[in-house]
C-alpha cells in the first residue's frame, strides 16, 4: 500500500480477481513463510536448552552474587522470548477469528457513513480489507528492515558490553589522551580486532551469543514487531473504513468487540513483559547496589516498541472507545423515550398487564446496556495493559537516559582531547 493512502479506503488491488470472504478469512496467514513458523518453534526448543546448559554449565561457577545476577538476567532474558514467541502466536490466530466474528456477528455495517451500501458491497469490499490486510502482514522488505535494524542495534551494543567491560585505563591512560580523537578511533580499531580474534576463541559461547545468536535473535523480534504494529493499524483501519455497529446486548459485554480487545491484550503482553523484566532488574541494582545487568537485547526492545506503543494504543484504541461510547449513549436514549411512552400507556385502562410486562423487558434490557463496558476489554484487563504500558515506557525512558548520560560523558572525554 503506497503511503499517505492508509486509513483512507479499502485499496482495489484486488478488483481483478473473485473475491470470497470466507475463503480470504480461511486463508488467512500472518506468517506466510511456512519456514519461518518453523523457525520460531525450533527457536523455542534451543532457547530452553540454551537455558538449561547454561545453568548447568555456568551455574556451579557463580559463587559471588554478581556472578548469580549476571546468569539469571542473562537467561531471564531468553526466557522473556520464549513467552513473547508464545503470545505471538496466540496473537496470529486469533487474527482470523477475530475478523470472522465481527462479519458473522454483523458488526460491519458498510463502507460509508453517508450513504447506504448493499450487502454484497460491503461483503466484497470487507474482502478486500482481509487480504490487503495479509499481504501488509507479509511485506518481507519491511520486515526486513526492521529486523535489520533490530539486529544491528543488538550488535553494536553487544560490542560496547566488551568494551565497557575493558580496564578503565583505556580512557584515562596518557596514551590516549594525548593521542585525541586519532588514538579513540585506533582504540575502537584495536578493541573490535581483540573482540573477533583473542575474545572468540577465550569464550567461544560468549562470542557467538554476542556475534550471532543475539543479533539473530534481534531480527526474528524485529519481524515479530511489524506483524504486531501491522495488526494495530488495521484494527484502526476497521473504524474508518467501514461503519461498525456494536452489539450492546451482545454477551461478552463489549458490544460484540472482545475479539478485538483480546488482540490488543495480547499486543500489550507482549510488550510489557519486556518492561516488566527491566524495571525488576532496575530496582533490584538499587536495592542491591550493584552494575547494570540489563543486557543489551532488552534496551533494544524497549526502544522499538517505543515506536510501536504510541500507534497501538492512541487512535486505533480511543477510536474503539469512542465508538462502543457513541452507541451506548445512544442505545440508552432510545430505551429512556421507549420507557417514558410504555409508562404513558400503563396509565390507559386495560393496558395494565401488557405494558407491565414490556416494561420489565425494557427496564432488564436497559440495565444490561448500561452495564455494559464501553472498552473492547474487561476491567481485569485494562489494568493489565496500563500496568504493564507503563513499565514499558519506564523502561525506555531510563534506556534513554542511560544513552545519554554516556553520549555525555564521552562528549567531556573527546573535549578533554
Amino acid at each position: 500500500m503506497v503511503a499517505g493512502q492508509e486509513g483512507n479506503g479499502p485499496e482495489r488491488s484486488f478488483s481483478g480477481e473473485d473475491c470470497v470472504l470466507d475463503v480470504a478469512i480461511m486463508k488467512l496467514k500472518a506468517i506466510e513463510c511456512t519456514w519461518l513458523q518453523k523457525l520460531l518453534y525450533i527457536l523455542v526448543i534451543i532457547l530452553i536448552g540454551k537455558i538449561v546448559l547454561d545453568l548447568a554449565l555456568n551455574g556451579a561457577y557463580a559463587i559471588d552474587h554478581s556472578a548469580m545476577l549476571k546468569l539469571a538476567a542473562r537467561n531471564s532474558v531468553y526466557a522473556i522470548i520464549i513467552i513473547n514467541i508464545i503470545l505471538f502466536f496466540k496473537l496470529i490466530q486469533s487474527i482470523p477469528a477475530a475478523l470472522e466474528s465481527l462479519w458473522v456477528r454483523g458488526i460491519v455495517k458498510g463502507v460509508s457513513k453517508d450513504e447506504k451500501d448493499c450487502k454484497d458491497e460491503i461483503e466484497k469490499n470487507y474482502c478486500y480489507f482481509v487480504k490487503e490486510f495479509e499481504r501488509s502482514l507479509n511485506t518481507l522488505s519491511h520486515q526486513i528492515i526492521l529486523g535489520s535494524m533490530l539486529a544491528i542495534m543488538v550488535l553494536v551494543r553487544s560490542f560496547f558490553e566488551f568494551w565497557s567491560c575493558l580496564p578503565k585505563d583505556f580512557w584515562t591512560s596518557s596514551i590516549y589522551l594525548a593521542g585525541g580523537r586519532v588514538a579513540l578511533i585506533e582504540g575502537i580499531k584495536l578493541h573490535l580486532y581483540i573482540f573477533l580474534t583473542h575474545y572468540s576463541l577465550e569464550d567461544p559461547l560468549g562470542f557467538i551469543s554476542m556475534a550471532i545468536f543475539d543479533p539473530l535473535l534481534g531480527f526474528l523480534l524485529g519481524l515479530i514487531a511489524w506483524k504486531m504494529l501491522t495488526t494495530v493499524r488495521y484494527i484502526g483501519f476497521l473504524n474508518k473504513r467501514f461503519v461498525l455497529d456494536p452489539l450492546m446486548q451482545h454477551p461478552d459485554g463489549h458490544g460484540g468487540l472482545e475479539c478485538l480487545g483480546r488482540i490488543y491484550l495480547l499486543i500489550a503482553s507482549v510488550i510489557g513483559v519486556w518492561g516488566f523484566l527491566f524495571c525488576f532488574w532496575l530496582v533490584l541494582e538499587r536495592m542491591l547496589e550493584i552494575n547494570d545487568f540489563s543486557t543489551p537485547l532488552v534496551i533494544e526492545m524497549l526502544a522499538v516498541f517505543a515506536i510501536i506503543m504510541p500507534r497501538s494504543f492512541s487512535s486505533s484504541f480511543c477510536g474503539l472507545h469512542k465508538l462502543l461510547q457513541k452507541k451506548k449513549e445512544h442505545v440508552i436514549k432510545s430505551i429512556d423515550i421507549q420507557i417514558s411512552m410504555v409508562l404513558m400507556e400503563e396509565a390507559c385502562p386495560g393496558r395494565e398487564h401488557k405494558e407491565r410486562e414490556n416494561l420489565k423487558r425494557m427496564t432488564d434490557y436497559y440495565d444490561k446496556v448500561s452495564a455494559s463496558s464501553v472498552w473492547p476489554f474487561g476491567k481485569l484487563a485494562w489494568v493489565n495493559i496500563a500496568f504493564s504500558q507503563t513499565l514499558a515506557a519506564i523502561g525506555v525512558i531510563v534506556s534513554f537516559y542511560k544513552m545519554l548520560a554516556l553520549a555525555y560523558s564521552l562528549s567531556q572525554e573527546l573535549n578533554l582531547w
